[in-house]
């Protein structure tokens, strides 16, 4: 179940190749109230990381240019104070442990596998930004 206000006052960016589905978390994270940022790309997520710092980073894997896995070296390798050290989720197809296990090396924070259960989408954001209870 989505708790509506469980994201009031975060801003979130998406990164997300797939109109429909960029467009589907849009509404999803907007409806528990979160602030959220489209990107199509990588590249044009990385602009917005620069340019609004957004509270967290939700960032499918498998974009046919500059994909997640590019998206998040360059974010890791951007100073802390400018958007360096923010939370990412990786939210994907690719569920091979490989592609997980990549993914967290490389920076993200946690993967979820696509398609994502929006309210466990939500307290996961939620928890990563430390506004929700701690997992045990």
């Amino acid at each position: 179940m989505l708790e509506k206000d469980v994201l009031s006052g975060i801003h979130v960016l998406i990164a997300e190749d797939n109109d429909d589905t960029r467009e589907l978390l849009e509404i999803v994270l907007s409806h528990a109230a979160a602030r959220v940022t489209a990107a199509a790309d990588g590249g044009a997520a990385l602009q917005a990381i620069r340019r609004l710092l957004p509270d967290i980073l939700v960032a499918d894997l498998a974009m046919p240019s500059k994909d997640g896995f590019w998206l998040i070296e360059q974010v890791r390798a951007l100073p802390p104070d400018a958007g360096g050290r923010i939370p990412a989720v990786a939210i994907s197809a690719l569920v091979a442990p490989p592609d997980i296990e990549r993914a967290k090396a490389l920076g993200y924070t946690e993967h979820v596998a696509k398609p994502a259960d929006p309210g466990q989408l939500a307290r996961l954001i939620a928890e990563l930004v430390g506004r929700g209870r701690s997992r045990s």
